[in-house]
């Protein structure tokens, strides 16, 4: 376990040379200058950030976009839900990070959203991180291991990232493999694009493996950090590999914060949605927003969300302020 701790946390956050940039894209509100708000005031609690992370097949985009069309759903139907929060999608180079031989590179890759998110935190809280903000993540596939890599780091590192723990957090894991060889093995069987990676390192995935599943046992230990946290698994075979990629055996972790379920998608399109109105989009939806409300620290009997018109001041608890 030692090794692994290592191995995630003393990685320098340079070297990153002919990888994709890695960025923190903000895709809500247009502009980025920060809004100054009384720390008192409800708008201040409610800009708070909601981050996307993306997986194996794609990037800050595709990953959450619509095959063939332009619906981003965590941009075009999340400001709308939440039109004062800022929604923002890491990039990474997913080739550079899971498919080397060094397992250092996750927590290289760890160590940089770590530092650009305090960075936006700090901009948009006249540099003192609000411990009343909120923060939520959503992630998929293996962008769960950036996360939970970035959760033991910041908790191995209290004195650089301290704030960023005593935030109240919540995040969706959807489609991130946790418990066994499963998933990982199968994974392994996932057409990843040449452009991600090439044929012939794509084992190097299950060589990391082990320490893959040691960096998800270790952050149990720190899960109790989080509000709330949503699994979700997929239900359908995909159709590139005939089976499932992650399951329910891979994905839970019989954690008393976390509520975990299956929609009727494969390990693609469980987080793609062609429109609002989509049933799986519905059902993620009225999860991350239960999710949301709890890690505002709202009652739920105070939430009546077909009269709050999207518009959250409603929906925050004046005794958790």
């Amino acid at each position: 376990m030692a090794e692994i701790a290592s191995q995630v946390d003393n990685k320098s956050v340079s070297g990153n040379t002919g990888e994709t940039p890695r960025t923190l894209k903000l895709l809500h509100p247009a502009s980025d200058t920060p809004t100054v708000l009384e720390e008192t005031n409800f708008e201040y609690i409610q800009a708070y950030p909601i981050v996307a992370i993306h997986g194996l097949d794609g990037d800050s985009t595709k990953t959450w976009t619509n095959p063939g069309g332009e619906y981003m759903w965590i941009r075009d139907a999340l400001k709308e839900e939440y039109p004062r929060a800022r929604i923002f999608a890491f990039e990474y180079d997913v080739g550079c990070v899971f498919f080397k031989d060094d397992f250092g590179r996750v927590g290289e890759v760890a160590s940089a959203f770590l530092n650009l998110l305090r960075g936006e935190l700090e901009k948009n809280s006249n540099m003192t991180i609000n411990t009343k903000r909120p923060i939520v993540f959503i992630c998929h596939c293996l962008g769960g291991i950036i996360l939970k890599a970035a959760l033991i780091k910041a908790s191995d590192r209290r004195g650089d990232f301290g704030e960023i723990l005593e935030l109240p957090k919540g995040a969706v894991f959807m489609g991130t493999p946790y418990t066994d060889r499963v998933g990982l093995g199968e994974l392994l069987k996932y057409p990843v694009p040449e452009t991600v990676v090439r044929s012939k390192d794509h084992g190097l995935l299950m060589s990391h493996s082990q320490n893959l599943l040691e960096l998800c046992k270790r952050f149990v230990q720190h899960a109790a950090e989080f509000k709330q946290i949503v699994t979700i698994y997929e239900e359908l075979p995909h159709p590139s590999t005939g089976s499932v990629i992650v399951d329910d055996r891979s994905a839970t972790m019989q954690l008393t914060n976390e509520n975990a379920f299956s929609l009727k998608a494969d390990h693609s399109s469980i987080c793609k949605f062609e429109s609002a109105e989509n049933p799986n989009f519905k059902q993620v939806t009225t999860e991350l927003r239960r999710m949301i409300r709890k890690t505002l620290g709202v009652k739920a009997d105070r939430v009546d969300s077909s009269t709050t018109g999207g518009n959250h001041a409603a929906l925050v608890d004046k005794d958790a302020l």
